[in-house]
């Protein structure tokens, strides 16, 4: 009788007693809180920073978590760690004005980067390592040559109100030729891009950006108004932010700032996004795992794991691992699935109504179970694989070929005719959603633009759901990384499917990520 991976989960929670919970792969501790972590990019180091004055840098060796280096020279607390592209040299900074350039291997300091005149609020590595991007409460943010520490360029911010308006973030876009930057207070011009190779300002806020704007135009707005936004807001999000690589990252409680407003919930510091762009780790006391597609709890710190009141935390550069460090001066470290309790070995087959059942979490409005589900799938790739990637790419037959028919009876002199055509591009989802945008750009009749614009926004309403559960569906087969589960991106990638062009995209993009990976 075959024993299935879905069955051994439930058979687990039937006899594991209930006091028992996840374990840390390693539990570090080091002598004061815990203001900052980053892992190196092959996850086999991790650096910490601490929070009180006269806080040191320290390295540690994951394989035996014994510490092989502690640096001291910032004279206040560490507000910004970065690794090189090769993982042989850690970039700090902290309130004292100055970022400093380690060797990891000896643990000794290379190079000091001077110039800023007041505390450091973040860092930025380029992808190829060769430059590096400073931000800080003086209001500017500069550009440094990594291999002489000397200044290349500096971007002066304009603030009314430098107190609440100083620049708190930086980072470099995933191709490496734009810098974006992010300071506080409600405006969206606090937010600023520029071209990496001249530092030519530009106008357009940044893909990878996150669309901070919406959300701090949500903040300035009434509770009932901002509420009546947010599903709008949602539906955005779910278009865009999985498509891109790397997002602007935010340290907003250590000055203070307002909550930000995130999905239903308000939300405080955002401390890291995984290098997918799909899960934010919020440290608020406890550390939640936030899916960004849509703005729910994949994971709140699990009950009875090690706690006190976690202060930092960072994913690996696999997505596999996230480590937290907390006020009492303890780093632990997980592996992803036993801390959504999913396990890690490949156990069984999954069979067919488990998969099914499996389909429905992907698409149902629990965050978590949709997250452990994942992660059970992609435990499971010899079967989980071709059933994803075939439901995915799902799009029944003479779909493409009935559109064009069913656009043009929108501009029928019929009635009868023109309310057929609405009723069944209803049906038809994504490839309609598609045909209708094209079909508003070409400039039709009144008639058929009034028609149009609200199909597509039923049909746009209607898509989310299935876009949602698609786009989970990429996670997986990109955190399975299989040959299988390439050729099913692949696959997905070129289209058509379900849910439209933002899974397509998504898929491209999990591609890009897996070849980068294969080349580290």
């Amino acid at each position: 009788m075959k024993t299935s991976t879905f069955s051994i989960l439930v058979l687990a929670a039937m006899v594991v007693p209930a006091a028992a919970a996840p374990q840390p792969l390693r539990t570090l501790e080091q002598a004061d809180p815990v203001a900052l972590l980053a892992f190196s990019p092959d996850g086999k180091t991790i650096a910490s920073g601490g929070r009180e004055v006269n806080a040191a840098v320290r390295l540690w060796n994951l394989s035996d978590g014994k510490m092989v280096a502690e640096l001291n020279v910032h004279r206040a607390a560490v507000t910004g760690l970065v690794f090189t592209p090769d993982g042989k040299f850690v970039v700090s900074c902290g309130w004292d004005t100055d970022v400093y350039l380690w060797d990891v291997a000896t643990g000794k300091e290379v190079r000091q980067f001077s110039g800023h005149q007041a505390g450091v609020t973040g860092l930025a590595m380029s992808p190829d390592g060769n430059r590096l991007v400073s931000a800080s409460m003086d209001n500017t943010v500069r550009l440094w040559d990594v291999a002489t520490g000397k200044e290349v360029r500096r971007f002066d911010v304009p603030a009314r109100n430098p107190n609440r308006e100083a620049v708190l973030s930086v980072t470099y876009s995933p191709d490496g030729t734009q810098i974006a930057a992010y300071g506080g207070g409600q405006s969206r011009t606090n937010f600023h891009l520029w071209e990496a190779a001249t530092g030519k300002a530009l106008s357009r806020l940044p893909r990878f950006a996150f669309a901070f704007d919406t959300d701090q135009f949500l903040d300035s707005q009434p509770t009932d108004r901002r509420l009546e936004l947010m599903a709008r807001q949602r539906k955005i999000q779910l278009k865009q932010t999985l498509q891109i690589g790397t997002l602007v990252r935010h340290r907003l409680a250590e000055v203070g700032l307002p909550l930000r407003a995130f999905g239903q919930a308000s939300r405080g510091t955002f401390d890291a996004y995984s290098t997918d762009g799909r899960t934010v780790a919020q440290v608020d006391k406890r550390v939640s795992l936030i899916e960004t597609a849509s703005g729910q709890e994949r994971l709140v710190q699990a009950r009875g794991t090690p706690f006190t009141f976690a202060s930092a935390v960072t994913f690996a550069a696999d997505g596999q691992h996230l480590a937290w460090g907390d006020d009492k001066g303890f780093i632990h470290v997980w592996h992803l699935a036993d801390l959504v309790g999913a396990g890690r070995e490949p156990t069984g087959e999954l069979f067919a109504k488990e998969l099914e059942s499996a389909w429905i979490d992907l698409g149902g409005t629990d965050a978590a179970k949709a997250y452990r589900t994942g992660w059970v799938l992609a435990g499971a790739p010899k079967d989980a694989v071709p059933f994803l990637r075939d439901k995915v790419l799902n799009v029944p037959p003479g779909d493409r070929e009935r559109v064009e028919n069913l656009l043009a009876d929108l501009d029928s002199n019929q009635f009868a005719v023109r309310q057929k055509a609405c009723e069944e591009l209803g049906k038809l989802g994504a490839p309609a959603a598609t045909a209708l945008q094209k079909l508003l750009l070409g400039r039709p009749s009144l008639e058929a633009t009034r028609r149009a614009e609200a199909l597509l926004q039923e049909i746009e309403e209607k898509l989310v759901g299935e876009l949602l559960r698609a786009l989970r569906v990429v996670e997986v087969l990109e955190r399975a990384g299989t040959a299988e589960a390439r050729d099913a991106l692949a696959r997905i990638a070129r289209g058509p499917t379900r849910a439209g062009t933002a899974v397509e995209e998504s898929a491209a993009e999990s591609l890009k990520r897996l070849d980068r990976a294969a080349r580290r």
